[in-house]
């Protein structure tokens, strides 16, 4: 359980593919690579501000102890995973998981 009560969600159950909006507007996918329980990676991840893509690979999320909230020190980047299904992060992002891919189990 977290330090608030929730169920702790491992990082395991989101090795999958995103699709969600950055700013409440501009569309945004990813790829998600877990390493450990507690510390993912976005192998590919693109947000599309008007007309240019713009890549954000490689960012590491690792968990902060006792929170379903992971930090990346790339961009200053948070998540808030209280639910696998869909993940909120900062500057009014969302995006829920498309589908699970063969190599995140």
């Amino acid at each position: 359980m977290t330090r608030d009560g929730r169920r702790l969600v491992s990082a395991r159950e989101l090795g999958c593919c995103n699709i969600g909006v950055v700013g409440c507007i501009f569309p945004y996918v990813s790829t998600t690579h877990v390493m450990t329980d507690d510390e993912y990676v976005h192998d590919f991840a693109c947000c599309a501000f008007g007309p240019l893509p713009i890549p954000l690979c490689g960012a590491v999320f690792t968990r902060e102890a006792g929170t379903n909230r992971f930090t990346s020190p790339c961009w200053d980047d948070w998540e808030d995973i209280s639910n696998p299904g869909c993940v909120r992060g900062d500057v009014a992002s969302i995006y829920v998981p498309l589908c699970c891919c063969l190599w995140s189990s």
